[in-house]
C-alpha cells in the first residue's frame, strides 16, 4: 500500500486528532505549504492554507515558517544536497 501526499478530504473527526495545544515551550509549528486552494477538474478545493487557519484559530498559535514550496528552505536544502553553488543556477517559480 502506498500513501498519497495529497489529502483528498478533511473531516472533523480528522481535525480533532490534531494537536490543540502547543505541547511545551519551545514548540513550533511548521507547514508544507501555503497554497489557498488545489485545482481539481471541478474547480478549486480548500488546500494546506485552510488547514493552516483551522489550526492556528484551534490552538492560538501561528505557524513558525512555511517550509515547502515555495520557501527558501526548500531551495536552501537542495542546493546544499546536490553540492551546487546558488550562483549556478536558475530557479524559475
Amino acid at each position: 500500500m502506498q500513501s498519497s501526499p495529497v489529502s483528498t478530504g478533511l473531516l472533523y473527526t480528522a481535525s480533532c486528532r490534531s494537536p490543540s495545544t502547543p505541547s511545551g515551550p519551545g514548540h513550533a509549528s511548521f507547514a508544507t505549504n501555503p497554497d489557498r486552494y488545489c485545482p481539481v477538474p471541478s474547480g478549486g478545493e480548500p488546500d494546506c492554507a485552510a488547514i493552516i487557519a483551522a489550526i492556528e484559530a484551534c490552538t492560538n498559535t501561528h505557524v513558525e515558517a512555511v517550509v515547502g514550496k515555495p520557501s527558501t528552505y526548500m531551495i536552501e536544502a537542495a542546493l546544499h544536497l546536490a553540492d551546487w553553488p546558488a550562483a549556478d543556477c536558475l530557479i524559475d517559480r
